[in-house]
């Protein structure tokens, strides 16, 4: 099953009969920004540690930019409606990624038979040296909270509100259309 077909499978439980047909579940790139949706046609936008990889080669200078980064940002300021709120979550920069696995050892432990959860764990550390290669040369964006901030701002978005969690290894941000 893919990711999209479980989370539908398992919000379909928790989804009163008069509002299935208003949730939407979509599967797609967000570096190609979300012009798929009306303008002002969303209350709130929630993103999980997603929007940080919106990525962006510029084939021109050869490197990569935050251009799919900042264009993914202004997208969801568009699709909020007025007093709308994005609440989402990014890495700091230069996460301690063991630290985070040190964190979710437990859960990991608990929830998965041991096999897997040594395969998961081992599949997170080695992913997270590419992880903070790709950030270290701009392919993704794991900033400073100033920085978010003052992109926010300078897109729109009013009512800042952030605060550090997860072992000090993420960011939630909530901002107001």
């Amino acid at each position: 099953l893919s990711a999209l077909k479980i989370a539908q499978r398992i919000c379909s439980k928790f989804i009163p009969p008069n509002a299935k047909n208003k949730i939407c579940f979509v599967q797609a790139d967000l570096s190609y920004g979300l012009g798929m949706f009306r303008p002002q046609s969303f209350h709130g936008v929630t993103a999980g540690l997603s929007i940080s990889y919106a990525d962006h080669w510029d084939s021109l200078r050869g490197e990569w930019d935050d251009n799919s980064y900042i264009g993914l940002l202004r997208d969801i300021y568009f699709l909020l409606i007025e007093g709308g709120e994005l609440i989402f979550s990014t890495n700091v920069p230069n996460p301690d990624f063991f630290l985070i696995a040190k964190k979710s050892w437990k859960k990991i432990f608990l929830s998965w038979k041991l096999p897997l959860g040594i395969a998961v764990s081992l599949i997170m550390l080695l992913q997270a040296r590419w992880l903070k290669a790709s950030a270290n040369v701009g392919r993704f964006h794991y900033l400073r909270s100033e920085q978010i901030v003052r992109i926010l701002r300078e897109i729109g978005f009013k009512d800042i509100r952030y605060k550090l969690t997860y072992e000090g290894q993420a960011w939630v941000f909530a901002a107001t259309k």
